[in-house]
């Protein structure tokens, strides 16, 4: 499955700056497929600006499935400035699929297990969403829209998707490395997932196409401080250069601490063939490139 391409069109994957959409634009290529890979203006891809009027958007004309990746991403941004991130988020996003669908294109959004409250574990596809951060609420609006819009759309919400060039990643090892102490969040839990998984899950879902809400994630969730303790272990570092704290201890606002980050993932497994990996081995991966 993962070396077949698509036949009948462009794959178009807008965001290809980004951490998933580089990893998609790198991935549908390597399988044969045709790949318009969209980004900011300023680089030698096709330019898409989710920030300019829709007007100035020049679309390629066969598309047979859309990836929409980019997005304003920073929580604190999202709070900080609704407004600008909402047009991006929000209201850009949603003028993007409408165009693309009118050009017969199929739509995948991605969004974020922060749509949910994060009380409970393992939210299923079908469950209400109820957010608690202004990213989340910005999302859930964009999900509500495009599903909107029938079988076409795709919504798929990706737990933690890590990889070395993380900066809180290669900035702990760094710390570890030299002797220095990292202070990881003990509150803060993640269902790490790989970028291998999310462009695989992609392939599929393309190939065997089937709307509405997809979730990848885990098999269960660790948190920052159960990581950084993994990775000391791994670089050989002393234990005690790990030192726990908290948000609230460090003065940081995130806004929303969900106690659990964990989605259900019964589409992906029974439609998709794919099981939720085992966080940590997911972690161990990340970790042995650093």
């Amino acid at each position: 499955m993962s070396g077949a391409s698509l036949s009948d069109g462009t794959v178009l994957v807008v965001g290809a700056d980004g951490l998933v959409g580089s990893a998609l634009a790198e991935s549908f290529g390597a399988c044969g497929s045709v790949v318009v890979a969209s980004r900011r203006k300023g680089s030698m891809l096709h330019p898409l600006d989710l920030s300019k009027d829709p007007s100035t958007w020049e679309l390629p004309q066969q598309v047979s499935v859309a990836f929409l990746c980019g997005a304003v991403t920073s929580l604190q941004m999202c709070r900080e400035k609704p407004m600008e991130s909402r047009q991006i988020n929000v209201t850009n996003t949603v003028a993007l699929a409408q165009r693309l669908r009118a050009l017969g294109a199929r739509v995948v959004f991605f969004s974020s297990g922060l749509v949910f409250d994060g009380t409970k574990p393992f939210q299923s596809e079908a469950d209400t969403v109820n957010p608690q951060c202004e990213y989340g609420r910005q999302k859930a609006e964009t999900e509500c829209m495009l599903l909107a819009m029938g079988k076409s759309v795709a919504i798929v919400r990706l737990t933690k998707v890590v990889a070395p060039e993380l900066p809180l990643f290669w900035r702990w090892a760094e710390d570890l490395r030299a002797g220095r102490v990292v202070r990881p969040f003990s509150d803060y839990v993640m269902s790490p997932i790989t970028l291998g998984l999310v462009a695989e899950a992609m392939r599929r879902l393309a190939l065997n196409w089937s709307g509405g809400v997809w979730h990848v994630g885990a098999d269960a969730q660790v948190s920052y401080t159960e990581a950084a303790f993994r990775l000391a272990t791994r670089l050989g570092a002393c234990a005690d250069l790990v030192q726990p704290t908290t948000s609230r201890e460090a003065g940081v606002d995130l806004e929303t601490v969900p106690m659990h980050t964990t989605l259900g993932t019964t589409r992906l497994q029974t439609e998709l063939g794919l099981a939720p990996p085992p966080a940590l081995a997911v972690l161990d991966e990340c970790f042995a490139s650093l």
